[in-house]
């Protein structure tokens, strides 16, 4: 398990972590709920059963969640929505 830090076209960050199997056949973004976040045992629980499957996992702390850089943002809709753009793009390039 990885952890590692994205920077948004805002100029905020992005706490990740991420778990990429050798035998890759995909990746999944995964999100938490409202008051969780990448922390949270059924994120922990894909981290660790989707590799087994070839699939990787990335999952990102949303805005206002999390311990890391991604709570110091204001949680709002845009915000959000651009916390997946950055993870999309991480997945993409990579």
């Amino acid at each position: 398990m990885e952890n590692f830090v994205l920077e948004k076209k805002n100029g905020h960050q992005v706490s990740c972590v991420q778990e990429i199997p050798d035998d890759l056949k995909g990746i999944a973004i995964v999100l938490h709920g409202f008051a969780s976040s990448k922390e949270s045992d059924t994120v922990r629980m894909l981290l660790r059963r989707f590799p087994e499957a070839g699939i990787g996992v990335v999952a990102i702390d949303q805005p206002s969640h999390g311990t890391g850089e991604s709570a110091k943002e204001e949680l709002r809709i845009e915000a959000c929505k651009d916390s997946i753009e950055a993870a999309e793009t991480y997945v993409t390039e990579h």
